[in-house]
């Protein structure tokens, strides 16, 4: 009994933790999405999956594809004078996502349970049964193979057990979905401050929507938390060891590699000399120096092998990236209208976007709900903290987090822009609100060093403590069970 009773105590007491409700609800309700949703329907799948399947068959560089040669049931080949870029892909895999996906984006049929068993669903074809097929994916040709290393992981093992393409996508989800609870499940446990921020964040809808399909997203988001979050834990530790540094410099190194719009954060290393102890300033120095070195080495590589690939040309004839720069050059005033007008119409908080699902009608109250949530949890984290130590390193690192969202919001904008519209249009077209999920924690955070409760009552922080721990897990579960809601609505309800 006596055994019993500890194991409960014990399980109570992790569950009260942040990192544990994020993970074990991440992986709960990530899971339920993963299978639920059809293959090949997540943001963009079929590109990604393409890519993946091109990276295991030891194509790392974009390859260009001859335009007479695609198969237009798959691809659109507009008048372009640009390249197209893409590959051989397994038929199975492309008809699989390709047919998915147009099936849950052009219509709004609810789906039979289980959704892979719908008439409506492909999931009957088997990989290398069909041969390949010329596949357009210029949007995923320039993203480099290491934000796909948990999805190729899923893809092996996948094909050590089945030839199901269907089957094998979901692998390569799970995957991914096990990479981003397990890594963020670190990161808030390193965080010295910000962590039920940080797992209501991960828990937004569009979050778990967005990672938990095949994506380039969910390694750039775990990168740019895991900066943040190490870098505040070399900030306030009393030393920062070398195991710290080694994975300051991975996160870095990756983040490179990710999407350019991101690269930005790279900046928040500076505080570690600036703001650690005095005695190890000059040798902290010495290894941001080194570390950006190779981070800006390995970007400016990449940057080189993908600088010509226009990828809107995959979408439309009139996008010319270069001839779109040079307008935003002329017209700076006009450009930065537009992205304050896009900003004011974005939902950059993706509180009432449901993602992939939202195309087939949403949970109205999921947003509300899920802002809510957020609100609460940084009430929580200002009233716990307390540290009047760290107050003023704090804003410091406020500061630099306000200079890397602007800058990187900035890219954003200007990717979407030159990529995807008109030259000279007074819109912006294509910027979708999961490119600022990686922004709303370092947003969150950088108004939370600023609002701190000075208090030394050891009593009042207990009290808050048992509060709040009952608040937010209950505004936790409230939230996934809201995304279940949608889940359900959209793929069974008549």
């Amino acid at each position: 009994m006596n055994s019993l009773k500890r194991v409960a105590l014990n399980f109570r007491s992790r569950f009260r933790r942040p990192e544990w409700v994020f993970v074990v609800l991440a992986i709960f309700s990530g899971l339920l999405l993963a299978i639920l949703i059809p293959a090949g329907a997540g943001f963009d799948e079929p590109s990604h999956i393409a890519r993946v399947e091109q990276i295991v068959d030891g194509k790392i560089l974009p390859q260009t594809v001859q335009k007479k040669d695609i198969d237009t049931n798959w691809s659109a080949v507009p008048e372009t004078r640009f390249e197209l870029y893409g590959g051989y892909s397994d038929v199975a895999l492309v008809e699989t996502s390709v047919q998915n996906m147009r099936s849950l984006h052009t219509t709004n049929q609810a789906y039979a349970f289980p959704t892979w068993r719908d008439e409506h669903i492909v999931s009957g074809l088997s990989v290398g049964q069909l041969g390949s097929t010329p596949f357009v994916f210029s949007n995923s040709a320039i993203n480099s193979p290491i934000v796909y290393v948990p999805h190729i992981v899923g893809y092996l093992a996948a094909r050590l057990v089945t030839a199901n393409a269907y089957a094998v996508i979901v692998a390569m989800r799970i995957a991914g979905l096990l990479f981003y609870a397990c890594a963020v499940f670190f990161c808030i446990k390193a965080i010295p401050i910000g962590r039920w921020a940080l797992a209501s964040v991960a828990l937004i809808p569009n979050s778990l929507i967005t990672n938990s399909m095949v994506s380039a997203d969910i390694v750039t988001f775990v990168m740019v938390i895991a900066l943040i979050s190490l870098s505040l834990k070399a900030i306030t530790d009393q030393a920062v060891d070398k195991r710290l540094w080694v994975l300051l410099g991975l996160a870095s190194f990756v983040l490179s590699l990710s999407k350019i719009a991101y690269v930005p954060f790279l900046l928040v290393l500076l505080l570690i000399p600036l703001i650690g102890q005095k005695r190890v300033r000059r040798k902290s120095w010495i290894k941001v120096i080194v570390i950006w070195f190779c981070s800006s080495l390995l970007w400016l590589l990449w940057y080189l092998v993908i600088r010509n690939i226009n990828t809107g040309a995959m979408y439309k004839s009139t996008v010319d990236a270069q001839a779109q720069m040079q307008f935003i050059i002329g017209h700076p005033v006009g450009f930065l209208k537009i992205i304050v007008s896009n900003l004011l119409g974005s939902d950059l908080f993706s509180t009432s976007s449901m993602g992939v699902l939202s195309v087939h009608g949403g949970f109205n109250y999921g947003g509300s709900i899920t802002l809510f949530m957020i609100i609460l949890a940084v009430m929580v984290d200002a009233g716990l903290i307390g540290r009047q130590g760290l107050r003023q390193d704090l804003k410091a690192f406020a500061w630099i987090m306000i200079i890397c969202i602007s800058f990187s919001l900035i890219l954003i904008e200007l990717a979407v822009y030159t990529q995807f519209v008109a030259v000279g249009s007074n819109v912006t077209e294509g910027a979708q609100d999961r490119y600022f999920l990686p922004l709303v924690l370092p947003a969150i955070l950088s108004g939370l060093s600023f609002t701190f409760l000075r208090t030394s009552e050891i009593e009042t922080i207990d009290i808050s403590k048992r509060i709040s721990n009952g608040f937010i897990i209950s505004f936790q579960v409230l939230t996934v069970s809201v995304l279940l809601l949608q889940l359900a609505y959209s793929l069974f309800s008549a």
